[in-house]
């Protein structure tokens, strides 16, 4: 037979037990806490990250589309300002093009390896 002194300790051990593992358990979702919140700020950080990429794709897109319109209306003589011809390309918009042709001969010039022919 098991003494009421054996089950006041065996009651005390459980108590004991009973304590540290809510002690445990808050300390865990404490911490899951934390995950969860870090998580979170990572997810945040992923969609501004992907809306910036989209936003500048969007504009690379455009800027390409722009270039490509202005180089065809100079192949066409279209940027001519000052001449009076109809259907001129503006002043800017010629200017950035002579300036993205620069910037792309630059380019492919430093790209190009020693003693090739530009293409």
């Amino acid at each position: 037979m098991v003494s009421l002194d054996d089950l006041s300790a065996l009651r005390d051990r459980v108590i004991e037990v009973v304590g540290q593992f809510r002690a445990d358990s808050r300390a865990l979702h404490d911490r899951l806490c934390e995950i969860l919140v870090a998580q979170d700020y990572q997810d945040l950080i992923g969609q501004v990250i992907q809306t910036v990429v989209q936003l500048l794709q969007e504009v690379e897109a455009k800027l390409t589309t722009m270039a490509i319109v202005v180089r065809r209306h100079r192949k066409a003589g279209r940027c001519a300002w000052g001449r009076g011809r109809a259907g001129t390309v503006g002043r800017a918009a010629c200017s950035a093009a002579s300036r993205l042709d620069q910037a792309r001969e630059k380019w492919t010039s430093c790209s190009r390896p020693q003693g090739a022919s530009a293409p």
